[in-house]
C-alpha cells in the first residue's frame, strides 16, 4: 500500500468514526428529550410554569445537539 493510500484510508476511518460518534450523541440527546417530555407530560396541562421550564430545557438540549 502506498503512503497516499494509507493516509487516505486513515482519514476515511477517522471521518467515519467522527460521524458515528456524532450520530450516537444526537440519538442519545433525542432519547433524553423524549424521556424528559414523557416524564412531565401529565403535568404540562395543569402547570404552565412547568411547561415553560420544560420548553426552555428542550430548547437548551436542542442547542447542544446542533
Amino acid at each position: 500500500m502506498s503512503a497516499l493510500g494509507y493516509v487516505t484510508s486513515r482519514v476515511s476511518i477517522s471521518l467515519k468514526t467522527f460521524i458515528g460518534h456524532r450520530i450516537g450523541t444526537m440519538r442519545k440527546l433525542l432519547r433524553m428529550k423524549i424521556a424528559f417530555f414523557l416524564a412531565f407530560h401529565r403535568h404540562l396541562r395543569t402547570n404552565p410554569a412547568l411547561y415553560l421550564l420544560l420548553s426552555s430545557q428542550l430548547y437548551f438540549l436542542h442547542l447542544l445537539s446542533s
